[in-house]
């Protein structure tokens, strides 16, 4: 089924993948030149059969490395929203907290439907109302959010301690 662009586009994301120790993979991302391993640990490992120890289980999986890049967009655009709201979130100001629920399908498929993002925020009273709404809007400003959200239920939550 081919999806339909629905903008403009600015350019092509891309990596290369090699298999050199399957089942562990390793993406280099032509922008930078980066690489990130992808293994199959814990439940994912047991789930496919594989040895509870060896190499696939050094290194973090597919589902972790989209929940990274999902949560690490999801704070970036929270945290310009505060920003622009004159609320501080740099360094340890704004945290988060990211999980994904990994499923098997009806399809014995592995699946990623539903992710949680906390947050923890430090930040004055004054600035709660501010932040607050910020935090209403900012899931739908972020483009991985926009990318994924078709496949995943994304659901946020702001928690606000005095500094």
């Amino acid at each position: 089924m081919a999806i339909q662009s629905q903008g403009t586009q600015i350019g092509v994301v891309r990596s290369r993948i090699t298999r050199a120790r399957p089942p562990v993979r390793q993406a280099t991302f032509e922008a930078t030149g980066e690489t990130s391993t992808y293994g199959v640990p814990g439940e994912q490992a047991e789930f496919y059969g594989m040895p509870a120890t060896g190499p696939h289980q050094e290194h973090a999986s597919t589902f972790d490395h989209v929940l990274g890049a999902l949560a690490a967009c999801l704070t970036g655009t929270f945290g310009q929203a505060l920003a622009a709201r004159d609320i501080d979130a740099t360094g340890d100001r704004l945290s988060a907290v990211a999980e994904g629920d990994v499923e098997i399908d009806d399809d014995g498929v592995m699946v990623m439907h539903h992710v949680r993002v906390a947050y923890r925020l430090v930040a004055p009273d004054d600035k709660r109302a501010a932040a607050e709404r910020a935090h209403e809007h900012h899931v739908n400003a972020c483009g991985v959010a926009r990318s994924l959200r078709a496949a995943l239920d994304i659901s946020t939550e702001l928690e606000i301690v005095g500094p």
